[in-house]
């Protein structure tokens, strides 16, 4: 977080928020899961952006009370917003999966 402190330099950071929320999610992910999203390039962007809204789409259903069947709320519009957003999410899942060694087969043999 440093060096991205020094490499803003004279420009004044406006929203701190969005500023802390992105690297606390980036050391989150390679605390916990081994992976860099400052790496991911793209796939970043999309996952923060899918983060925020995953957020607003479970306030927007916590308000909303006939929302809470999962049937009624499938055929409405957030509720397809959502099942594209799970998607984001889960894919990103995979792709930490798929680059983080897996240990199972060192504690097999131990």
């Amino acid at each position: 977080m440093t060096k991205s402190l020094k490499n803003v330099e004279i420009s004044v950071v406006k929203d701190l928020s969005s500023f802390i929320s992105e690297h606390t999610l980036n050391a989150i992910c390679e605390t916990a899961m081994g992976v860099s999203l400052q790496k991911l390039g793209e796939f970043q962007k999309q996952y923060r952006n899918a983060i925020n809204e995953i957020v607003e789409l479970m306030i927007y259903r916590a308000l909303r009370p006939w929302f809470y069947n999962d049937m009624l709320f499938a055929l409405s519009s957030a509720g397809r917003k959502q099942k594209k957003v799970l998607k984001i999410l889960h894919g990103f899942t995979e792709k930490v999966r798929n680059k983080t060694p897996s240990y199972t087969s060192y504690f097999i043999f131990i």
